[in-house]
């Protein structure tokens, strides 16, 4: 510990060229594999503008923590100027997060997960928790440090940049905190949809639905929509997701019109919801599968319109 502390008084110091030294002395701690690793949060990768404000956080001393909040809170703007300072953030920014901690609870990360979905994480942090400027990356961070974190949230040591989202988190019991820490750990990143794929119909004596989705290769879902009754085409639709680096865009040409791009804001292992506030209906697709059976409901993002769909594999007989 007393080097690590000698190493970051020294980084402080330095001069924005040195940046890659700095990082360096950064990582030195919070890339350590000892015991004292898990409670430190992972910086390789972190978001530039988080990255910034946390450590004007900890030297304005909104923010507490040994030793940051002590070695920063006695610097001065001399000491280290605001162009160090980003020069510092992108540099870490610009290293590869590293790999997902083995630390990871896999039972109750599984039992995190509708607990993220309920308290909306994905709403700031992105569907794939890789967050975005002042929001923070939350996938693949280590368990400890993120269940400390909620603690402070919920204990209301640790102010959040938006109100609504430290109230949605309390309350949270031992058990709910030590979950979810454990289920966003256990991400990586990126958007999986691959649950998606397959033959998906329904069907009665007069109507039949279907929805097929290929598997997702090259970053591309294929799919496709048809209603037929009475044996008569009503109506279809060409589809398709375009899956990027921790994001996704539904593409949906109902008829073979030109494409309506809908932004992936909410995913998980088997849900996801794709939105539009542009567009005049639908505004919002959700797709969700519980065993071989997939609800997809389209709305107006407003409590009003919707349509809903149910389907199974093969149009077999579902299972929970």
């Amino acid at each position: 510990m007393k080097r690590c502390i000698l190493l970051i008084c020294a980084m402080f110091v330095a001069s924005a060229a040195e940046a890659r030294l700095m990082a360096s002395d950064c990582i030195s701690c919070h890339r350590d594999q000892g015991s004292l690793g898990p409670q430190l949060p992972l910086i390789e990768g972190q978001n530039v503008e988080y990255l910034v404000q946390q450590i004007a956080n900890f030297r304005g001393a909104h923010r507490k923590g040994f030793p940051m909040q002590m070695l920063a809170s006695a610097l001065t703007q001399d000491e280290l100027t605001q162009d160090e300072l980003q020069a510092l953030a992108v540099e870490l920014n610009g290293r590869p997060w590293p790999s997902a901690p083995q630390r990871v609870d896999a039972a109750s990360a599984q039992t995190g997960q509708p607990l993220a979905a309920a308290l909306g994480c994905s709403g700031c942090h992105g569907p794939g928790y890789r967050g975005a400027g002042v929001i923070p990356r939350l996938a693949g961070q280590n368990a400890e440090y993120l269940a400390r974190q909620l603690r402070e949230f919920n204990e209301g040591h640790r102010p959040l940049l938006l109100p609504q989202a430290a109230l949605s988190m309390k309350g949270l019991s031992a058990a709910e905190t030590y979950a979810l820490a454990h289920y966003l750990a256990s991400l990586d990143g990126q958007v999986h949809l691959d649950w998606l794929a397959g033959n998906w119909c329904s069907q009665n004596a007069t109507e039949r639905s279907e929805e097929w989705w290929v598997e997702a290769r090259g970053g591309l879902m294929l799919g496709m929509h048809r209603d037929t009754r009475d044996g008569r085409a009503r109506g279809f639709e060409f589809l398709r997701i375009e899956i990027g680096d921790g994001s996704a865009v539904y593409q949906a040409q109902p008829g073979g019109r030109p494409a309506v791009p809908f932004q992936l804001v909410e995913s998980s292992t088997r849900y996801a919801v794709f939105s539009n506030p542009q567009h005049d209906f639908p505004k919002r697709l959700r797709y969700q599968r519980v065993g071989t059976k997939l609800t997809a409901t389209v709305d107006d993002g407003l409590g009003g319109d919707a349509l809903k769909f149910e389907w199974t594999l093969d149009c077999a007989a579902p299972t929970e």
